[in-house]
């Protein structure tokens, strides 16, 4: 949407960083937000590799993706290409955030880390590269409770 505000007369370029499935998604018209007008993109480049992960504690019994049901989970903030991602991976295996865990909520990445240390929540998405700040500040805080990221439904790494 801030493509249409660059003016080359005036040396003026806009440009955003976008996660590549929400990029997709919007170009497709398969977003919520882009159903009734595409957003017309291009790419310039990849910045870095992207990994979405689940970060949770080792006491909470969380070892794949399917282990959420039953569970208070964060997939990121609303509208978020984090969100975007946990809703589609989410969708594929065939979980509903709304019937299948026991609290769903919409946090960023400080407020998902912060409720996991204080106990509101048992796990919740990340999309972003490595290392991030905020998981690694979560794992010197739980240093004893151990934080544990699973980076796919059949890996997980311990921190």
């Amino acid at each position: 949407m801030i493509r249409d505000r660059t003016d080359l007369s005036k040396g003026v370029i806009y440009y955003a960083a976008v996660l590549p499935d929400s990029a997709y998604l919007a170009y497709t018209g398969q977003h919520e937000r882009f159903r009734n007008a595409t957003a017309p993109i291009s790419i310039l480049w990849a910045m870095y590799p992207n990994h979405l992960h689940i970060v949770t504690t080792a006491d909470k019994g969380i070892k794949t993706v399917y282990d959420l049901k039953g569970k208070r989970v964060s997939t990121g903030a609303p509208g978020s290409g984090t969100e975007v991602e946990a809703l589609l991976l989410l969708k594929l295996v065939g979980i509903d955030p709304a019937k299948d865990f026991a609290k769903w909520e919409r946090l960023g990445a400080e407020e998902s880390a912060r409720a996991l240390q204080d106990g509101s929540i048992d796990a919740y998405f990340w999309s972003g590269g490595l290392p991030t700040g905020s998981i690694v500040e979560l794992s010197r805080a739980l240093s004893q409770r151990g934080v544990e990221v699973i980076s796919s439904p059949n890996t997980r790494r311990d921190c």
